[in-house]
Formats: structure tokens, C-alpha cells, sequence
């Protein structure tokens, strides 16, 4: 029986995917690492770790493991330590990295993947992730039907979801959405414009 690590398993993205992949591969076990411990039941065991703090005890937890799914977030923090530890224990790996310098770090780790004989998948969210296969399916479409096309992403989220985590990650983005900056840029420079979304949601900067 395989062994799926899910680091970050206690997030909001990380209890979706356990729940999704608990009806998708009934022969599976998980193990949910997280700083918040979570309730062990059939199949789901798991290990209380602090992956800021304490990234050595990772290689241990996951010795047994065949794949490893990253949720743990920052990813500019803890992404690359995450991934190599799984190089070093050669397991396979897959994570939902959103940060543009820290999928330049984790991409620049794929030779030392290829040398361990893990496969590794960065960026396999849903925004880049699915989005991206959505927009190359529509480019497709378009040049089959006219011969050209143009598709830009635009995304929102209600304010209630704006944690702690998610407004640090915000910030991050922010700071590194114009090449050669260091400090947050002002709003004006980042370009705003109004995007008309499909109803209930509408027209919003």
C-alpha cells in the first residue's frame, strides 16, 4: 500500500485535496504533516511539525513515503527546503507554488531531481495550474476558429479570505510583480484596470 505525505494537510488546500484523494485512491495511505495536528482515522495518520522551524525532522517523517504533496505556504520560505528533502529521500513531489522567484528556485532544482530519479511538479494549482491549461486550451480553440486569439487571467477573492498567510503571501506577490523593484510598489504602478466578470460577481478593479 503507497504512502502520500501532504504537507500543509491542515490548510484549507490541503484538507480539500486529503478529502478528494481519500474517495480517489481507497488502496492509499495518507500522512498529514502540519503545524496544526489534525485527527488521525483510517488510512490518515500524522506528524505535528513546524516546517519554519524544524526542517530536519521532514526527511525522517517522510522516509517511508512514495509521493509528497506540498500545500505548506509560503512557498518563497519553504518551498525549495520542502522539495529538496524529498530529493534527498528520493520521493516524487508535487506543489501549488504561486510565487514567480521561488518557482525559479525550485525549477533550478531540476537536475538534482533528475539525479535522484524523482519526478517533481511545481506550480500545479489552480492559478498558475489550471488556469494556464485553460487559457492554452482557448488560444487553441481561437486559432482553430479565426486563425489568432488573445487571453489574459483575471482573478478575485472575497475579503473573508484574506488570512493572516494569505495577505503575507499578497504582500509578497506584490513586491516581486515588477522585476528589479525591492519595495512594494504603489497601486498606479501596478497597472489597475477593470475587469468585467461574469454575474453575480461583475465589474471589479
Amino acid at each position: 500500500m503507497s504512502e502520500i505525505v501532504i504537507c500543509g494537510g491542515n490548510g484549507a488546500q490541503g484538507r480539500e485535496a486529503l478529502a478528494l484523494l481519500l474517495k480517489a485512491l481507497p488502496d492509499a495511505r495518507f500522512h498529514v504533516i502540519d503545524r496544526v495536528p489534525v485527527e488521525e482515522r483510517d488510512r490518515v495518520r500524522t506528524t505535528t511539525l513546524d516546517l519554519v522551524k524544524d526542517d530536519r525532522s521532514l526527511r525522517h517523517a517522510i522516509a517511508d513515503a512514495h509521493l509528497l504533496l506540498n500545500f505548506a505556504g509560503p512557498f518563497y520560505r519553504l518551498g525549495v527546503q520542502v522539495l529538496l528533502a524529498c530529493i534527498e529521500s528520493k520521493v516524487d513531489y508535487v506543489d501549488i507554488c504561486d510565487d514567480v522567484d521561488a518557482t525559479k528556485l525550485l525549477l533550478a532544482c531540476g537536475k538534482d531531481a533528475e539525479a535522484a530519479g524523482i519526478r517533481a511538479l511545481v506550480g500545479a494549482g489552480s492559478a498558475p495550474g489550471t488556469t494556464n491549461l485553460l487559457v492554452k486550451l482557448a488560444l487553441e480553440y481561437l486559432a482553430a476558429e479565426a486563425g489568432e486569439g488573445h487571453a489574459d487571467i483575471a482573478w478575485c477573492a472575497p475579503g473573508s479570505d484574506l488570512t493572516f498567510g494569505i495577505f503575507e503571501h499578497l504582500v509578497h506577490c506584490f513586491r516581486t510583480a515588477l522585476p528589479g523593484r525591492t519595495r512594494t510598489p504603489d497601486w498606479g504602478e501596478l497597472e489597475p484596470r477593470l475587469v468585467d466578470f461574469p454575474e453575480p460577481i461583475g465589474r471589479l478593479e
